[in-house]
């Protein structure tokens, strides 16, 4: 799983009844699916954290993304690089305001070089793919901000890849409060604030007006 700190999100929002102890996980991708039924939209803040291990830096972000059915994002990083991200499925529009410039890719190509919250929004057949490429373990319940959460990690199913993905969900209504992608050399833990699921969001969040005099460079 390859990612950068801005990406696709997938839905696998949750709303479980019950022990989140006792589930197991083909109950709980059952449950995903369920609730990705009921899901039409998301807005929230968010924090970032990526690491490498030829570095000791860790490169903080952090900014607020919206998210409607079926493939309709809007993320605006606040820091360290000021950006706004735009797509209703099939072209991505990434502004960068200092240099006013604006980078247009196709969902498929930018969905795939990016990991954002994998696992957690996106495109149909996401659950599927996960399902099929990775295994799943349940963890122990872990205390989160000071919430208790569920854990399931996932780990590729391809041999020597050294892939993974953690994600800690709420213990209570089992929705995404984190997830960690880690791959070969790098880490990337992104934490979800402010949660707010199936609110009205205006359509115009999603409708990429080119700023005046940007330049647009198409991502071959």
């Amino acid at each position: 799983m390859r990612g950068g700190p801005l990406a696709a999100l997938a839905a696998l929002f949750l709303a479980v009844p019950g022990s989140s102890q006792e589930l197991t996980v083909p109950e709980l991708q059952r449950k995903i699916r369920e609730q990705d039924k009921t899901l039409s939209s998301a807005q929230f803040e968010y924090v970032q954290e990526m690491r490498s291990s030829q570095s000791p830096e860790v490169v903080r972000s952090k900014g607020r993304a919206y998210y409607r059915k079926p493939q309709m994002l809007r993320i605006e990083q606040e820091s360290p690089e000021r950006q706004i991200i735009v797509t209703r499925g099939k072209d991505v529009f990434i502004h960068t305001p200092r240099f006013n410039q604006v980078l247009k890719d196709s969902w498929k190509n930018w969905s795939r070089k990016n990991s954002f919250l994998p696992g957690l929004f996106g495109s149909s057949g996401t659950l599927e793919r996960l399902e099929k490429d990775y295994t799943w373990k349940m963890e122990n319940s872990e205390d989160l901000n000071g919430e208790e959460t569920v854990v399931v990690r996932l780990k590729s199913a391809v041999k020597g890849a050294g892939d993974g993905l953690t994600l800690w969900l709420g213990a209570g209504d089992f929705v995404p409060r984190k997830a960690l992608v880690e791959s070969e050399g790098w880490s990337l833990a992104t934490s979800l604030l402010s949660l707010k699921l199936n609110t009205a969001l205006d359509p115009g969040l999603f409708i990429f007006a080119l700023p005046r005099g940007a330049a647009v460079i198409k991502v071959p």
